[in-house]
């Protein structure tokens, strides 16, 4: 818990895996601040992703989301994706969520990987 009488605390830097622009002439990007204390910085390539980001943090059985989250597969690891998200929930479980202009998300899992 930050001591707000030293002074101002800043948020923690983004955990992302990958940095978005920090501005297109064609979509919206969005950074935002979110959990619990000082915070840390979270960001989003469109509205869509930053919606769905407080829907993540507004569960109860999530833990902690991670924005751009890196995934590699692959017999050598050469293939990679980056998900919008990755959520961790209280159980453990590990869910890498993408948003796609058709409202979806998907689980790795589906295609056999256990992230």
């Amino acid at each position: 818990m930050p001591s707000f009488s030293e002074g101002i605390v800043l948020p923690a830097p983004s955990r992302a895996d990958r940095k978005i622009q920090n501005l297109s002439k064609w979509h919206c990007t969005v950074h935002t601040v979110r959990g619990s204390g000082a915070g840390s910085r979270m960001q989003g390539e469109s509205k869509l992703e930053a919606d769905h980001q407080a829907l993540q943090y507004a569960q109860p059985d999530v833990e902690d989301v991670v924005e751009q989250a890196l995934f590699n597969f692959g017999w050598r690891d050469e293939k990679r994706h980056v998900f919008d998200m990755l959520v961790t929930k209280t159980s453990g479980e590990r869910v890498k969520n993408t948003d796609a202009c058709s409202v979806t998300s998907w689980r790795a899992v589906v295609f056999g990987f256990y992230v």
